[in-house]
């Protein structure tokens, strides 16, 4: 009976393969699709609103963050969302990266807009923190479903859940709006990709180098004895 060779180039192949899969898009946390849009926070002036997470054990890079919006015109108004460090349950001055990219908007209706990351926005693993949504100009209102709704939409994803917190003082303190009268679930969705660890990295590039090497072994030895 013939015996079965992996050829080594698969192999290489293989070990390149595992490293990209390694790397995946992913929901990092959300509430999409929204029950209705009952409920809704005006962000602008001293107005803020954010949401904590923390992430598992992987380190994530944020692609993008998807906001349901009304009353919002770009020529008029100019959001100001970010990824900030957490300080003692609430968010910090500490941005990670930039702030993210506002999407245009010509009209005030209901939308879900797509903010994109302007640059890298790398998170650690098992760490908490905080997406914040502040205006630099104008406002606009972060429509949410009522949680009091039989079925809730709490959010999920690779991450967990921490808490949603609003500002009424420009970021000076924090309430929880998850106490009445502010029983909302504001609809939104971070997407990123999970990045490999350095030591995934290294062992999938040292097994695809010991692959080739010994194909070019192979090789060699093949020419001699022909």
């Amino acid at each position: 009976m013939k015996k079965l060779h992996l050829h080594p180039g698969l192999a290489a192949f293989g070990a390149l393969l595992s490293l990209s899969a390694a790397a995946h898009a992913a929901i990092l946390l959300g509430n999409y699709p929204q029950i209705n849009n009952n409920l809704s926070f005006s962000i602008g002036g001293q107005f803020q609103l954010a949401v904590s997470f923390t992430t598992p054990n992987q380190p994530y890079d944020v692609d993008s963050i998807t906001l349901r919006l009304s009353d919002y015109t770009s020529a008029l108004d100019t959001p100001a969302v970010g990824i900030y460090t957490d300080n003692a349950d609430a968010p910090s001055t500490t941005l990670i990266g930039a702030l993210f990219t506002n999407p245009n908007s010509p009209s005030t209706g209901i939308n879900d807009f797509p903010f994109n990351a302007n640059g890298s926005v790398p998170l650690s693993a098992n760490t908490k923190y905080w997406m914040l949504v502040d205006a630099s100009a104008g406002s606009f209102l972060w429509r949410a479903s009522d949680s009091d709704n039989p079925n809730p939409r709490t959010p999920t994803g690779d991450a967990t859940f921490g808490r949603f917190a609003l500002s009424f003082d420009n970021g000076a303190s924090y309430n929880d709006p998850n106490t009445a009268p502010y029983n909302f679930l504001h609809t939104f969705q971070i997407n990123a990709t999970a990045v490999p660890e350095p030591v995934h990295v290294s062992l999938a590039i040292g097994i695809a180098l010991l692959a080739f090497a010994f194909y070019r072994r192979m090789m060699v030895a093949k020419r001699r004895e022909t």
